[in-house]
């Protein structure tokens, strides 16, 4: 399902995984001001993909109960 605006077709779980990815990273750099912490590549890529994981499966999942 697209929402059009303006002729410019938006898919909401595109927007929900941008905004998610933004999260882990910024989560991340935050992070690294914090004593003991510090900024990891892994973790924003196992935010990643649980992010993906996530709304992989509730779109499945809301997709059968239609």
């Amino acid at each position: 399902q697209s929402i059009t605006k303006d002729g410019f077709p938006i898919n909401p779980i595109y927007g929900s995984i941008l905004i998610g990815i933004s999260f882990a990273i910024s989560d991340e750099f935050h992070q690294s001001f914090v004593p003991g912490r510090h900024m990891s590549m892994f973790d924003i890529i196992s935010d990643s993909v649980g992010l993906v994981s996530g709304i992989f499966v509730s779109s499945r999942i809301s997709k059968d109960a239609i």
